[in-house]
């Protein structure tokens, strides 16, 4: 996408904005229904219809992986709340360090919530001794320890467990974020490798393991989610909406992360004041480039839009050709990309992306 220029759009400033929660937008601003949900309606169905079958099964496991920011999370607490599953999330504990610790931790939760349901403390009747056996519950993971990355059997095995063992009816759900780096060491990023490692198609057969594989928000879906978040929060804090320009060049630069595309639009909304203490439009606009996402491409990716060559065709084709006359007939719309910004991006070398063409030209064609 072309870049705008500085005087292209405006900032905005406003005086006596105060946050003292320090409360974040995407959280404050969180979707209330899942028909706000940043999510494209196929794998939001996907995802629906997963939980109820498990919940008519009464129980099994949903695998949800994808990029940072792409509503995983969001959506599971939102279907969950309206098909009526209580939400169990386990959570890392500050104290325990990756290792034996950590991994018992994981496990005792994982037991402990298949044989006895969690508490309703919204329920005005009398316990029910059967109520296990008839109500659904939902286990969520969004983060695995560490040291289980290294023990794929045991996870596993824990994971059979959970279906041959669990006395209350359990839906257990992951949540796993996808990296593209294979020496991430973080507990919430997995690569490719390591996702295969720990559920391979042969486990996914056996335990019936539902898995929806998330892809980065589109710029068109991201620019609706801006919107009604920048309308929310002018309409609460008093200071002018963003222009739909500004918006669309903040989603086009998060690289499909609406995470980070809230919080930088939380940022630049509320960074200055003007003099006077009033609301100010300037003709002045700050860069984002300081804000933009690392989009760094996969080998693949790249090659195949090269090899796609997928063109404007909504753009006239240039007045000016600098192709021979005998040639005219060839002329074409501009790419949409920019050829060097990709070659950049899959961080090869010129050598190296020829030889990978010269590789994959003859298939492709």
């Amino acid at each position: 996408m072309q870049k705008l220029s500085a005087n292209s759009f405006e900032a905005w400033y406003k005086p006596s904005y105060k946050n003292p929660s320090g409360e974040l937008w995407s959280d404050k601003f969180a979707p209330l229904d899942v028909k706000e949900v940043a999510l494209h309606h196929d794998k939001l169905r996907d995802v629906s219809d997963s939980l109820t079958k498990a919940r008519a099964a009464l129980g099994g496991i949903l695998l949800l992986t994808g990029p940072p920011g792409c509503s995983k999370s969001t959506v599971v607490h939102l279907l969950c709340r309206s098909l009526g599953l209580p939400v169990l999330q386990w959570q890392e504990s500050e104290e325990l360090t990756s290792g034996p610790d950590e991994i018992q931790s994981f496990e005792n939760f994982l037991l402990g919530s298949i044989r006895y349901a969690g508490l309703n403390f919204l329920s005005t009747s009398k316990p029910d001794s059967h109520a296990c056996g008839q109500r659904v519950q939902v286990l969520l993971f969004e983060h695995l320890p560490l040291g289980l990355c290294d023990q794929p059997r045991r996870f596993q095995q824990q994971l059979r467990n959970f279906l041959s063992l669990s006395v209350c009816p359990t839906i257990l759900v992951f949540v796993l974020t996808k990296s593209h780096s294979t020496s991430s060491c973080s507990t919430c990023d997995f690569d490719s490798t390591t996702l295969n490692r720990l559920f391979p198609p042969s486990l996914k057969e056996e335990l019936q393991i539902a898995h929806v594989d998330f892809n980065p928000v589109a710029a068109s879906i991201m620019t609706k989610a801006l919107t009604r978040v920048a309308n929310l929060a002018s309409a609460e804090f008093q200071f002018p909406a963003p222009p739909r320009q500004f918006i669309q060049r903040l989603a086009a630069s998060s690289a499909g992360d609406l995470r980070l595309a809230l919080n930088n639009l939380q940022f630049l909304m509320t960074r200055g004041v003007t003099k006077n203490g009033n609301f100010a439009f300037i003709s002045s606009s700050p860069s984002l480039d300081s804000h933009e996402r690392d989009s760094g491409l996969q080998l693949f990716h790249a090659l195949g839009k090269i090899l796609y060559a997928k063109r404007c065709d909504d753009s006239p084709c240039p007045e000016k050709s600098f192709l021979p006359k005998h040639l005219h007939h060839w002329k074409r719309p501009p790419l949409s990309f920019i050829p060097e910004v990709v070659l950049n991006q899959c961080s090869l070398s010129g050598d190296d992306v020829i030889a990978w063409l010269h590789e994959n030209f003859p298939l492709f064609f």
